[in-house]
């Protein structure tokens, strides 16, 4: 039940943050720099990018907490984390917050919950 609320927890926080906030404000600062005011795919998709760096470095203190942090761990989790944050970001972009909160959900729940349900 724990990993199911956490999930949850991390699925709205991490979206609102990371999507709605940090990329948010990146399209807005790239547009302000550039002197635009259309969301071109170039600027689109550099603040999705760089959220999503954010999102996976945001992850790293729960790798060093494992005792995992090494180089092979943190490659593992900047690439894994930095590739659905892509997705996540590109949902939120196309889509909606909403949708990416729920393939947020959805990767959490295959990766946390589901896994634990088998023990």
């Amino acid at each position: 039940m724990g990993g199911l609320l956490v999930s949850i927890g991390a699925a709205v926080g991490e979206e609102v943050w990371l999507r709605l906030g940090v990329m948010t404000i990146l399209v807005w600062i790239f547009l302000r720099s550039i002197g635009h005011q259309k969301v071109s795919p170039v600027v689109g998709w550099s603040a999705i990018v760089v959220s999503a760096l954010a999102f996976a470095a945001m992850h790293l203190p729960q790798l060093a907490s494992y005792g995992a942090a090494n180089g092979v761990g943190i490659a593992a989790t900047m690439m894994g984390n930095t590739l659905v944050g892509v997705l996540f970001g590109a949902l939120y972009w196309r889509r909606s917050l909403i949708a990416a909160m729920l393939a947020h959900f959805a990767v959490d729940l295959m990766l946390h919950v589901l896994p634990a349900l088998g023990t």
